[in-house]
């Protein structure tokens, strides 16, 4: 651990000396928590699938249920965990997160060891899983410190970009992971595949051994790990402003006062999916539930003791410009899509080719379907090419300008979203859907590449529009509310299976990136950029 009276990024004589070194330590240990962390609360993307497989008696809705739940849970965990990094400071806060996700992965472990665990445990799992999603934006406000304002874009440019690569490790590794034999020699306990499986080698066959309490060592020791060089490298500093805390060294009042921030967001979010699941019958959107739950969340924040008067001042000030709405606007559009859909690809891909239409009893009916290509070979690509394309959008951001290539990058995701739409519509009511995969699969392998473009070139265009005093409090807001993505596309798609109107919620979505193109082009054309 470095101690310092004053972190001074600024000064270059100290940079070069002594905080680039801690700096850059203290940013692949952070990289490497962000792909952890992230995985975890991706991690519900291949146990849809895999729960299904070891023959948990869950119907499809249930399964989306998790994805949306582990969606809405994630984002309001991010809007708090802005305020917190500032509160209890990033040793607190990477500590305290840490310590509840090692109690997500143990709390999975037990559950996995029966498959008469009942479908509320998975939910309470999923609502804590959360806390990965959480880590993004304890991250951000840990490198706006961190580093100085000149180097701070292309820090946060890699950070954000190699730990969204989560979830295609969670996709390849978990799969992969869990069907090796060694893990009998820990005297773990194994369970068997009573439906074809598979992973990024191939298909797995009924019968297959697998050792799901096998989640515990994979991402149980790294994380702990992870959590101790993190706790040990973080530097104690102080902003020369004073009174604005970064790392400030931790105790047991700042551990607590996480813990009980969390606690109510993990209550408010209950509450708000119980009402989203319609478990109170009030009927309510879900675009309501997710404005009525940001702005209480955020206000509620502003109650929170332990910020001075200055920083939280400056915090709620960047509600008043508008361009924090217009931004957030595009990058729901963009990284809000790629939450969504890299949550929801694996299970969609196995309602729409898992079943076949057979005509049983005078109805038509959806019936496994024994030739369905091996969903878990292929999740793991197109998330990954958001990745690699979003590093491209910004590259290219900065010769073409923003503007410009948000504009080409989402009119890319409306086409893809069309096409999509079209081959849903068919894929979905077929007797034989596997003719369609290759079409389907291609066209999201477009929509990914268009996200990760579209999603590049806003992020770089944040440190255009936002001046440095409010610049880290915007992004992580935006950010934040952003990632609702990943409850409202599994929960918009879990909605529409009820009617097998799949095509229908994708129209919807193109729609939506139609409304955002026009609306972006307004507000560039017309002054506010």
């Amino acid at each position: 651990m470095v101690n310092s009276s004053r972190w001074q990024v600024e000064n270059s004589v100290f940079w070069q000396q002594q905080g680039a070194a801690v700096a850059l330590q203290n940013h692949r240990l952070l990289t490497l928590n962000l792909v952890i962390g992230f995985a975890l609360w991706m991690i519900w993307s291949v146990l849809s699938i895999e729960l299904i497989h070891l023959g948990y008696p869950f119907t499809v809705h249930d399964l989306f249920s998790l994805l949306a739940i582990a969606g809405f849970s994630g984002a309001s965990l991010r809007i708090a965990g802005g305020m917190l990094g500032l509160i209890s400071g990033t040793r607190a806060s990477i500590m305290a997160s840490g310590l509840l996700l090692l109690l997500f992965i143990l709390a999975l472990w037990w559950a996995l060891q029966s498959l008469s665990t009942p479908l509320w445990v998975f939910q309470v799992l999923a609502l804590l899983s959360g806390v990965g999603a959480g880590c993004f934006s304890l991250a951000v406000t840990h490198l706006s410190y961190l580093y100085p304002a000149r180097e701070q874009s292309l820090m946060q440019d890699v950070n954000a970009g190699i730990g969204n690569a989560g979830v295609s490790v969670v996709q390849i590794l978990l799969p992969i992971g869990w069907v090796w034999g060694g893990w009998a020699w820990f005297g773990l306990e194994s369970h068997t595949l009573i439906q074809v499986g598979g992973n990024v080698l191939g298909r797995l066959p009924i019968g297959t051994l697998v050792w799901p309490s096998a989640l515990a060592l994979m991402w149980g020791v790294p994380l702990l790990v992870l959590s101790i060089f993190l706790l040990k490298a973080t530097p104690v500093y102080y902003a020369p402003s004073g009174g604005r805390y970064g790392g400030r060294d931790w105790d047991a009042q700042h551990l607590v006062r996480f813990w009980l921030v969390y606690g109510v967001i993990f209550l408010i979010s209950a509450a708000a999916l119980g009402v989203s699941l319609d478990h109170f019958k009030l009927g309510l959107s879900n675009e309501l539930v997710i404005l009525v739950t940001v702005v209480s969340i955020t206000l509620l924040l502003r109650y929170v003791p332990g910020l001075s008067t200055q920083e939280r001042e400056r915090y709620y000030r960047i509600f008043s410009n508008r361009q924090l709405y217009v931004s957030g606007l595009m990058y729901m559009t963009s990284f809000g899509s790629f939450v969504g859909f890299a949550l929801t690809f694996p299970l969609l891909t196995y309602v729409v080719f898992g079943f076949q239409q057979q005509w049983v009893e005078g109805e038509w009916l959806r019936q496994p379907n024994a030739v369905s290509p091996n969903i878990l070979m292929y999740a793991w690509l197109p998330p990954l090419l958001a990745v690699l394309s979003r590093a491209l959008g910004v590259w290219m951001a900065g010769l073409f300008g923003s503007f410009r290539i948000t504009q080409i990058a989402v009119s890319g995701m409306l086409l893809a979203a069309i096409g999509l739409s079209v081959v849903l519509h068919y894929a979905y009511q077929a007797l034989q859907p596997e003719p369609y995969f290759v079409a389907y699969f291609l066209l999201f392998l477009c929509l990914f590449a268009m996200i990760g473009l579209a999603n590049g070139a806003i992020f770089k265009s944040f440190f255009q529009v936002f001046p440095q005093g409010s610049r880290t409090h915007s992004v992580v807001w935006i950010a934040s509310v952003a990632c609702y993505g990943a409850y409202y596309i599994p929960q918009v798609f879990s909605q529409h299976l009820l009617t097998g109107s799949l095509d229908i919620a994708m129209l919807g979505f193109a729609i939506f990136y139609l409304l955002s193109l026009l609306l972006h082009h307004f507000f560039h054309r017309y002054g506010l950029r």
